[in-house]
């Protein structure tokens, strides 16, 4: 008996080993990852076209006017390598903007008017192509057409995942940190750390919402 005890005493210490290793590696993990989404929330600049409204044209104008403001952008950072760079261009010339995007509407008989601004806001957990975008606040370049009633679109401006060439891992391995990157290559909101993420960001802009 004394014998049985003592192998049923071994084996719990080895079991409760394995699990502090196992924890362990779950928190550094869940760290590592939490600090990707805080370094992608501060280097990302976002584009956000919101349509007039959800009629299939409104939303095939609204995706022409993405179409021309995402020719003109890569000229934007001015030479510049920082997102700070991009956003200081569009701070300065938002009339420019305004005009491309009224521009690409008024090719196809719409004059509706736009408003462009450089915003700080609230995205939930977003998918593009196979990145996986964490929730929280980004800065963003928000192009509202007519009353923005319609469905929106987005992807990320800067660093350039919303153009075709910034498809493959080149963009990736050039502008993100092996944290930032560890997130984008994740899988999307299914997973129990985009999803914690995920509730955290919305409890704190609840938090925000109530002060």
């Amino acid at each position: 008996m004394y014998l049985e005890n003592s192998k049923r005493q071994q084996l719990e210490r080895i079991l409760t080993v394995i699990f502090i290793i196992l924890f362990s590696i779950w928190i550094s993990s869940c760290f590592s990852f939490q600090t990707g989404c805080r370094e992608l929330q501060q280097d990302m600049l976002r584009l956000h076209i919101l349509a007039q409204s959800d009629s299939p044209e409104d939303q095939r104008l609204k995706l022409l006017v993405r179409d021309r403001i995402l020719a003109e952008s890569a000229a934007w950072a001015g030479g510049g390598t920082e997102k700070q760079d991009m956003m200081e261009y569009i701070s300065k010339n938002i009339p420019e903007v305004e005009s491309l995007a009224e521009q690409a509407l008024a090719a196809e008989g719409c004059f509706l008017p736009v408003r462009v601004a450089l915003t700080r806001s609230f995205f939930d957990t977003r998918v593009y192509g196979e990145r996986t975008v964490p929730a929280g606040w980004y800065d963003a370049l928000r192009i509202t057409i007519g009353a923005g009633e319609g469905h929106n679109w987005w992807c990320v401006l800067y660093p350039p995942l919303c153009l075709p060439a910034a498809e493959g891992e080149a963009v990736l391995a050039a502008d993100f940190t092996e944290e930032e990157k560890a997130v984008l290559s994740s899988p999307p909101r299914y997973q129990i750390r985009f999803l914690t993420v995920e509730l955290a960001e919305k409890f704190w802009n609840w938090l925000r919402g109530q002060g």
